[in-house]
C-alpha cells in the first residue's frame, strides 16, 4: 500500500494514522512513479481544486486503477449560486481556505 502526497508533512501526519505497511511516496499526483493498472484503489481526498491540471490527475488515476477498480473521489466544487445567501456562504469558504 502507498500513500502519496506532495507535501511530506500530510505524509508523516498519514503514517501516524494508518501506522505500518505502508510505503511514503512523495510526488505530484499526476506524476505518479506507478505501473499501469497496479492499484485496486485510488483515493483523491480534498485534492483535485489544488491542481493547475486535475484532468492530468484523473487521467493518471484512471491509468494506475486495476481492471474493476475503484476510484474514491471526496472533494469540493465551486459554481454559480442564484441565491445570495447561499453565495455569501460560498465567498467565505474561499475567503478562509
Amino acid at each position: 500500500d502507498y500513500s502519496v502526497d506532495i507535501e511530506y508533512e500530510y505524509l508523516l501526519k498519514a503514517l501516524k494514522v494508518v501506522g505500518e505497511g505502508v510505503d511514503l511516496v512523495c510526488c505530484d499526483v499526476s506524476l505518479t512513479p506507478f505501473r499501469n493498472q497496479c492499484a485496486n484503489l485510488v483515493t483523491l481526498f480534498f485534492t483535485l481544486h489544488e491542481l493547475e491540471n486535475a484532468e492530468k490527475s484523473l487521467l493518471n488515476a484512471k491509468n494506475i486503477l486495476a481492471v474493476n477498480g475503484f476510484l474514491l473521489l471526496v472533494d469540493k466544487f465551486l459554481y454559480d449560486v442564484s441565491d445570495p445567501a447561499e453565495k455569501l456562504s460560498f465567498l467565505t469558504e474561499k475567503a478562509f481556505h
